[in-house]
C-alpha cells in the first residue's frame, strides 16, 4: 500500500538506518598500566632456557650452629629430668631432635640458654657453657652428653631452652676431629603450558571492519593481554599438580604463594598477635610501621645481595602504608619519586633495614580479596624457566598445514611453556589485611 507524506520528508519516514551515521573509526582500548608487572620483571631480567619440562635446582644454606633442647637429664637413659642447681663438672644428658644433634661434635663447647617468647622476651637469661663428651644419634631421642664448665642454676621448665655452639676446645696432640658438612636443599618445579586464541567469522570481521578498520588487530591484542594476565596469576597462585587427560599429561607449576606457604611466611596483620603477642589489640595507625619493620626483619635473616624488596600490593594495601608514612612523617621512612621500571610504576619506600619497592598491582585491584594483600619478593632470586618461548600461531584460510578443510573464519593465538624457580624463599612473604587493627584475642 502506498504511503503518503504531507510536508517535508524526514529521516523517520524512511527505513531504519537508511541515513548514514558517523562512526568513530578507532576504538580506545583501556587496560591497567603495567597490567602484569611480575611477568614483565621476569621477561626483562630473569629468564633461563631449560631442556626438560621438569626441573630441579639447589640452594645451599649456612649451618645455623644452634637448635632446640627437648630435655635435660641426670642419667644416660634420660628418665630423670634435671631441675638444675648443678655444679661445674657435672655430667648431664641433653635430648634434642636428630637434625640438631648432627651439628654437634665431641669437644665442641655449647651454651645452654633460654628460648624467648614470640615477643623476643626470655625468662631464662643465663648462658651456661658446657663441654661435649659424646653424641648419640637416635631420631627425636638423640642425646648429647655434656660436662658443665660452670654452675647450672635452677631450671623451672625444660621446654623453653635452646643451645648454640660457641666454639670447640681440643686437647694437645689431638687428631683432626670428625667433619660436619651440609647438603644443599633440593627444589623442583615443572612447566605449565599456556595457550590463548581469538577467532571471528569472515562475515563478522568484514562487517565490523567497515566501521572498525583495526578490529582484527585489536582482537589479537586483547587476547594476548588476557593470556598474560592468566600467566601472571599462575606465577603467583598456581598449585603444583599433575594429572592425565586421555593419556596426556596436564601440568600446573608451583606458584610463589604455595612456595612461600611451605615456609610459613604468610602474615595476617589481623592475627599478628599469633606471630608476636606484644602486638595484640593494637591499632594499625600506632603499630603499622613496627609490624612492617618486623616482617622485613623476619624475611631478611638469610643474607643476600639484595638491598631492597619488591612489594606487589593492591590499592588499599598501598594506601594503608602511605597514610602511616605521611601522618607520622618519620625520618626512618621516606618515599622516593615514582619511577617507570620495565613498563610499570614503582614507588620506593626507603627504610632503616631494606628499601621497599611498592607496585600497585592491577590484578590485585581487580580481585577484592587481594586489595589489602601483598606479595613481597627479592626480584633477582626468581627466574622464569622457559621450555618453549611465546610463539604466535597465525590462522589460515583454505587448507591448513595439517590438511584440514577450509573454514570461513579467522583464528590465531599464542603458545608458551614455562615454570619458575626461586632461591632464598625464606626472604619472600605474603601479607594479608594490610591496614587492619590486630585482634586482641
Amino acid at each position: 500500500m502506498t504511503t503518503y507524506i504531507r510536508g517535508p520528508v524526514a529521516t523517520y519516514n524512511r527505513i531504519e538506518n537508511i541515513q548514514p551515521e558517523e562512526w568513530e573509526k578507532k576504538i580506545t582500548l583501556e587496560f591497567p598500566y603495567g597490567h602484569t608487572p611480575i611477568t614483565a620483571l621476569l621477561d626483562s631480567l630473569s629468564t633461563e632456557n631449560i631442556q626438560s619440562r621438569k626441573f630441579h635446582w639447589w640452594t645451599e644454606e649456612d649451618a645455623p650452629l644452634n637448635g632446640n633442647i627437648t630435655g635435660i637429664y641426670t642419667d644416660s637413659g634420660m628418665t630423670t629430668p634435671s631441675t638444675g642447681n648443678a655444679a661445674a663438672d657435672t655430667v648431664l644428658y641433653i635430648r634434642m631432635p636428630e637434625n640438631d644433634a648432627k651439628q654437634i661434635l665431641v669437644n665442641d663447647t655449647i651454651s645452654i640458654t633460654g628460648r624467648p617468647n614470640q615477643s623476643g622476651i626470655s625468662t631464662f637469661t643465663d648462658i651456661i657453657h658446657a663441654d661435649v663428651r659424646a653424641v648419640n644419634i637416635d631420631g627425636n631421642n638423640s642425646r648429647v652428653t655434656v660436662k658443665l664448665l660452670e654452675n647450672l642454676p635452677a631450671i623451672t621448665t625444660q621446654t623453653n631452652l635452646d643451645w648454640f655452639i660457641d666454639g670447640n676446645a681440643q686437647t694437645e696432640g689431638s687428631m683432626l676431629p670428625e667433619s660436619v658438612t651440609t647438603e644443599p636443599t633440593e627444589y623442583e618445579n615443572q612447566t605449565q603450558i599456556f595457550m590463548g586464541s581469538c577467532e571471528m567469522t569472515n562475515s563478522e570481521l568484514a562487517e565490523l571492519e567497515r566501521v572498525e578498520p583495526d578490529k582484527w588487530e585489536r582482537t589479537i591484542k586483547k587476547a594476548l593481554i588476557r593470556l598474560r594476565k592468566q600467566m601472571e596469576h599462575s606465577i603467583i597462585h598456581s598449585v603444583y599438580k599433575s594429572s592425565y587427560v586421555n593419556g596426556k599429561e596436564k601440568r600446573h607449576m608451583k606458584g610463589l604463594y604455595q612456595a612461600i606457604s611451605e615456609y610459613s611466611n604468610v602474615y595476617n596483620i589481623k592475627r599478628y598477635r599469633d606471630i608476636d603477642s606484644s602486638f595484640a589489640g593494637k591499632e594499625w595507625v600506632n603499630v603499622g610501621l613496627d609490624i612492617l619493620e618486623d616482617i622485613v626483619l623476619r624475611t631478611s635473616r638469610v643474607k643476600t645481595d639484595a638491598d631492597s624488596k619488591f612489594v606487589f600490593t593492591g590499592d588499599l594495601g598501598f594506601t594503608s602504608i602511605n597514610k602511616l608514612v605521611r601522618e607520622f612523617n618519620t625520618l626512618s621512612y621516606e618515599w622516593n619519586p615514582t619511577q617507570d621500571v620495565f613498563g610499570f610504576k614503582v614507588r620506593t619506600l626507603v627504610g632503616p633495614i631494606k628499601s621497599l619497592n611498592f607496585v600497585v598491582h592491577p590484578l590485585f585491584n581487580q580481585i577484592n580479596r587481594f586489595r589489602r594483600s601483598a606479595l613481597v619478593i627479592e626480584g633477582r632470586y626468581i627466574k622464569k624457566k622457559l621450555f618453549r618461548p611465546l610463539m604466535f600461531i597465525s590462522g589460515k584460510t583454505g587448507q591448513d598445514e595439517n590438511g584440514y578443510d577450509w573454514v570461513d573464519a579467522r583464528k590465531c593465538g599464542w603458545l608458551t611453556e614455562f615454570g619458575i624457580s626461586w632461591n632464598y624463599i625464606q626472604n619472600f612473604c605474603w601479607i594479608d589485611n594490610l591496614g587492619s587493627n590486630v585482634d586482641a584475642t
